[in-house]
C-alpha cells in the first residue's frame, strides 16, 4: 500500500523537524511520501530519508509569476513528487481544469511522480461520474505516456468533515476511474482514496481491493497516528 501525508498550510520548519525525529524512527516497509508547503521543503527533505512532495506547482517554468513556485526549484529542494489538483486548489483558488493540465503536462516533463487529484462536490454527487471523467481526460488528454502517475480519489464533501464514503462507493468510483483510463488511454494506474481517512477507519478502508493507497490530511500531522494508519 502507499500512504501519501498532505500537511497542508501547517507546522513550522523546527515542527517539521521534530516530526522526522519522531517518525524516523518507525520501521516503515510501505511506500510513504509527505506534501509539505514550499517554505518547508528544504527543511523536510533534510530531515527524512521519506520522499517529500510539493502541495503545488506553477503552470510555467520561470517568469513574472510572483508568489507562485516553479517545478525546477521544487526538484532542485529535493521534491520526488508532486500533487496537482487538490480540492483545495481547486475549489478555493478557483483553479480550471486547463490550468490543472498545464500543471500536469509540465510535470510529465520532468522524472517526478504525479499525484493527480480527482473528486466531486456534494452538489455534483448526482453526476460525480461525468466530473470524474471531465477532470481525468482534460488533464491526462494531452500526455504521450502516463508513467509516474497516480490519481487520487477525493470526494469534496468528504475532505476534514469527518464523513467517509462507504467502502462500496469507493470500489465503484475506484473501478469507473480505471474503466475511463483504460478506454481512453489503454492504462490503468494506482488509485489513492482521501478524505477523512483515519485510525479509527483505515482498516475497513483498507479491504477494498481497488484502492492502491491513501491520501492522508490531519490524521498524518501527528507522527503516532500516520504511523498508526500505516501499520493498521
Amino acid at each position: 500500500m502507499r500512504y501519501y501525508a498532505n500537511f497542508k498550510l501547517n507546522k513550522t520548519s523546527k515542527e517539521v523537524v521534530d516530526y522526522f525525529e519522531k517518525f524516523n524512527q518507525y520501521n516503515i516497509n510501505q511506500q510513504v511520501c509527505f506534501f509539505v508547503s514550499p517554505a518547508l521543503i528544504d527543511g523536510a527533505v533534510k530531515s527524512t530519508e521519506h520522499p517529500i512532495g510539493t502541495q503545488n506547482i506553477a503552470s510555467q517554468k520561470w517568469g513574472a509569476f510572483t508568489g507562485e513556485t516553479s517545478i525546477e526549484q521544487a526538484i532542485d529542494l529535493g521534491c520526488k513528487s508532486v500533487l496537482i489538483g487538490h480540492s483545495e486548489r481547486r475549489h478555493i483558488f478557483n483553479e480550471s481544469d486547463a490550468l490543472i493540465a498545464e500543471k500536469v503536462k509540465l510535470a510529465k516533463e520532468y522524472e517526478v511522480e504525479i499525484v493527480l487529484c480527482v473528486g466531486e462536490t456534494l452538489l455534483e454527487r448526482e453526476q460525480k461520474f461525468d466530473v470524474i471523467k471531465r477532470q481525468l481526460t482534460s488533464a491526462l488528454d494531452n500526455l504521450s505516456s502516463y508513467s509516474n502517475i497516480i490519481i487520487a480519489y477525493e470526494p469534496v464533501w468528504a475532505i476534514g468533515t469527518g464523513v467517509v464514503a462507504q467502502n462500496a462507493d469507493i470500489d465503484e468510483m475506484a473501478n469507473y476511474i480505471n474503466s475511463v483510463l483504460k478506454q481512453n488511454y489503454n492504462t490503468t494506474l494506482p488509485i489513492l482514496y482521501g478524505g477523512s481517512v483515519k485510525t479509527t477507519n483505515v482498516k475497513e478502508l483498507k479491504t477494498i481491493n481497488s484502492i492502491s493507497g491513501f491520501l492522508v490530511g490531519g490524521a498524518s500531522l501527528e507522527p503516532d497516528e500516520f504511523y498508526q494508519i500505516i501499520i493498521s
